[in-house]
């Protein structure tokens, strides 16, 4: 959007307009919107379009099929991101930024128009981890870009009931959804994931913490176990060394691996 917002200021500030050097101007904006993907459009104070990149220049083109964005850009004076229409021209999903000027004394409107099919390049899926959506939004509601594992599925009716800043739980309970406006536009971006993705890597890290402390503690109750014996064994050795000392017997030399219970041998 920032882009496009550059483009048509210079575009805007070329003095084509207000000369009416339409010729010039189409043929500049071709070459300069060559593999952009974008197209220029102007419109005269009628909304008649006067020129359209995408076909040769002088053709009737008729009206243009968004009059309501090129409306609230003249009434505005302000530049304005139109809501997803279908283009007659393209036949695909289409948006305007559309910007008020003026050449001679009279109103125009100059347009860039995008598929949203362009859009799929402005985000990385690998960016979000399995099983996170995002989808994004225009300002009526209507989804421009997508991507989800499941592509049939329907995103979460929380992604277009309104701007939210933080996390929103959907009405099922199932889903955690957060959206955000995007800056200097009217649109939004929504992500979401069920809570049993959210919780997954919780119960996997409680999952090895338990598996862990299990093996910990079994590893503490061998040793124990070991050292018991060796107590046992070494305390063992020195009570039969006392009763054989007390029965008058001559003793050799014991020892156990107990530096104490060597000490009480000797």
């Amino acid at each position: 959007f920032q882009s496009l917002a550059t483009m048509l200021a210079v575009f805007a500030s070329s003095g084509w307009i207000e000369d009416e050097e339409f010729g010039r101007l189409y043929l500049r904006a071709k070459t300069a919107l060559a593999g952009t993907e974008t197209y220029l459009i102007v419109l005269d104070e009628n909304l008649e379009q006067l020129l359209d990149t995408r076909t040769t220049y002088g053709a009737s083109l008729g009206q243009t099929p968004d009059p309501m964005t090129a409306r609230r850009a003249l009434e505005s004076g302000q530049t304005v991101i139109s809501p997803i229409f279908r283009d007659r021209l393209s036949h695909t999903a289409s948006f305007n930024m559309a910007r008020p000027t003026s050449g001679d004394g009279r109103a125009r409107v100059l347009i860039l128009t995008r598929s949203t099919k362009s859009l799929t390049n402005v985000i990385d899926p690998s960016v979000l981890p399995s099983g996170w959506n995002y989808g994004v939004f225009d300002n009526e509601g209507q989804l421009a870009l997508r991507a989800t594992e499941q592509p049939q599925a329907a995103p979460p009716q929380s992604c277009t009931n309104g701007v939210m800043q933080a996390g929103h739980q959907s009405a099922d309970a199932t889903e955690f959804v957060v959206v955000q406006r995007l800056i200097g536009a009217p649109w939004s971006v929504c992500v979401w994931a069920t809570y049993d993705t959210l919780q997954a890597p919780v119960s996997a890290g409680w999952r090895t913490f338990s598996v862990a402390a299990l093996l910990v503690i079994v590893a503490s109750l061998i040793a124990a176990a070991l050292i018991g014996r060796i107590i046992v064994a070494g305390t063992a050795r020195a009570a039969r060394v006392g009763r054989l000392l007390e029965q008058g017997n001559t003793i050799g030399e014991h020892t156990s691996n107990i530096a104490e219970i060597d000490d009480v041998l000797q």
